[in-house]
């Protein structure tokens, strides 16, 4: 039996107890749709998205990711660093987009399918994503229940993404998608960056590509660009909504 302390609705806090079995990351409406754009342009708090993950990663219980919505930017993130991912499958499951000068440290099921999927943000089902190993189960209904049989499943297992393999792929793929994409994304900064991350992680130690993705982040978010397009985002948004005197109610 699980004790009410192992389940952790809409946040990432793993209490050392005595008792605890495992961690299980749920959310509401939606799992982590990514984070708020406005704080992109000010100074980093803590904790920053690295810190998190270390401690999921660290952390000597296993701990499930419950996907109820989409996991964009450090939601995707979160999922990763978890021990198993399981998803509802009438929801979507989402990558995080190049264009807001973000990209995750852990790739796809190959080199040439992450870039394709990262620099184009492309969004994907739960059973697509089941497909690509980037879930490990997809259930219809009653995701909570399913999560914890997951972490039963798990009996205290440590399962880290950093610890697998990628299989060896032929290089003339890599290149050709390398090309398309660069082609498709206009040669962006961000999406130029996507791409060498990457291929760095095909060849580099985990910590040490971490490590050199976490600085390209900090010259992407504030670079000309990202602010641009943070810009064009909410000034959308703002010319979506109708303007304070056509929301009145119709006289009678």
């Amino acid at each position: 039996m699980f004790r009410k302390s192992t389940l952790l609705l809409g946040r990432v806090v793993l209490k050392t107890q005595a008792g605890l079995v495992a961690g299980v990351i749920i959310g509401g409406t939606t799992f982590v749709a990514g984070s708020d754009l406005r704080e992109f342009g000010q100074p980093l708090q803590d904790p920053q998205m690295p810190n998190v993950i270390a401690q999921i990663e660290s952390c000597g219980k296993p701990v499930v990711a419950a996907l109820h919505g989409a996991a964009l930017g450090d939601g995707m993130e979160l999922t990763l660093a978890c021990d198993a991912r399981i998803a509802l499958a009438a929801r979507c499951w989402a990558c995080p987009k190049s264009p807001w000068a973000w990209f995750p440290a852990r790739a796809a099921s190959s080199a040439s399918r992450a870039i394709q999927t990262i620099c184009s943000g492309e969004r994907i089902t739960a059973d697509k994503a089941l497909a690509l190993r980037l879930v490990d189960e997809v259930v219809a209904s009653d995701l909570q229940t399913h999560a914890m049989a997951l972490v039963q499943k798990l009996a205290g297992r440590k399962c880290r993404i950093r610890e697998e393999s990628v299989a060896p792929e032929d290089v003339a793929a890599i290149e050709k998608t390398e090309q398309t994409t660069l082609r498709a994304g206009k040669r962006r900064p961000a999406v130029l960056a996507d791409i060498q991350a990457v291929k760095r992680a095909a060849r580099s130690p985990m910590d040490e590509g971490l490590a050199r993705e976490r600085v390209v982040f900090q010259q992407l978010r504030v670079s000309a660009e990202a602010y641009a397009l943070r810009h064009q985002f909410f000034a959308e948004r703002e010319a979506a909504k109708l303007p304070e005197a056509l929301q009145a109610a119709p006289a009678r």
